[in-house]
């Protein structure tokens, strides 16, 4: 009768174990720890020129590297117009967001015939893409401060104002950005008679910048001047920070290669201030 009774406290064991209990699924792995191994491998890099690798460009990084990601993400578009998200939205999308991708693709020449590679080429390739020009997100007025130079004391603008002591000119300068991205820049009369023979390369680089969307996360504040019957043209990155932009760039028409840094902070008082002057 024990042996009897023991046999089914087994089988009535074994039962409640099937009927009552699923099998586990295997531990998925927590998505923190996959976010760690990610930032302690070669894979982690600063995806959005943020100048930190954090979880946004993990985002990006996992975005990039899975279309099934890619699909549930707020980047997923109908990029070709056919009326469904798929893979050809899909390689689109990592042509326009990833240098990398790019430059392994077949598209990936030597557009602007230096004999090499990188992303001045890929800069050309872009041109060349329909992307939307959303840059309402950009509408305000600014000023330019925590300005920085690393180079040679003596490299100056044309010959008169040094890098050096460029920052107390361009913090009196109030730039201003409409509903389609046009900027006006307003030069006190006293930094234009400080600047002296300089003023008229400042004015005609103000005059001639413009805002230019490169991709989805990256946005240039472009410019050009003419010096000495020679043009040159400049591109400033755009980093987002917590109260504007952040940018920075290297001088390659010194020898030392110097680099300017410089943030571009939203003025929201002065914004507010002008409206309610303009009623």
């Amino acid at each position: 009768m024990y042996k009897n009774f023991l046999t089914g406290a087994i089988i009535l064991a074994i039962s409640v174990f099937f009927v009552g209990c699923s099998v586990p699924n295997p531990v998925e792995e927590d998505e923190e720890t996959l976010y760690y191994d990610w930032k302690n491998s070669d894979s982690a890099l600063d995806l959005n020129g943020d100048r930190k690798i954090d979880e946004l460009d993990y985002e990006i990084y996992q975005i990039q590297n899975s279309s099934d990601y890619w699909k549930n993400s707020d980047s997923a578009l109908d990029f070709n117009g056919d009326r469904k998200i798929d893979e050809l939205d899909y390689e689109i999308y990592l042509m326009q967001n990833s240098y990398e991708y790019w430059k392994n693709s077949d598209t990936a020449e030597d557009f602007n015939g230096d004999r090499k590679i990188n992303e001045s080429d890929y800069v050309i390739f872009l041109s060349d893409y329909e992307i939307e020009q959303e840059l309402t997100d950009f509408k305000g007025t600014y000023r330019i401060s925590d300005y920085t130079y690393i180079g040679e004391t003596d490299n100056a603008i044309n010959g008169y104002i040094d890098f050096i002591e460029l920052e107390d000119f361009l913090t009196q300068m109030i730039i201003s950005v409409d509903n389609e991205g046009e900027i006006t820049v307003n030069i006190p009369n006293n930094v234009l008679i400080a600047l002296g023979e300089s003023s008229s390369v400042f004015v005609e680089f103000a005059n001639n910048m413009s805002l230019v969307r490169i991709s989805q996360y990256i946005v240039a504040l472009d410019s050009y001047v003419s010096v000495n019957d020679l043009d040159y043209n400049f591109s400033f990155y755009l980093n987002e920070i917590e109260n504007g932009y952040s940018t920075s760039y290297i001088m390659g028409l010194f020898d030392d290669d110097p680099v300017i840094t410089f943030n571009v902070i939203k003025d929201e008082w002065l914004w507010l201030l002008k409206m309610k002057i303009s009623y």
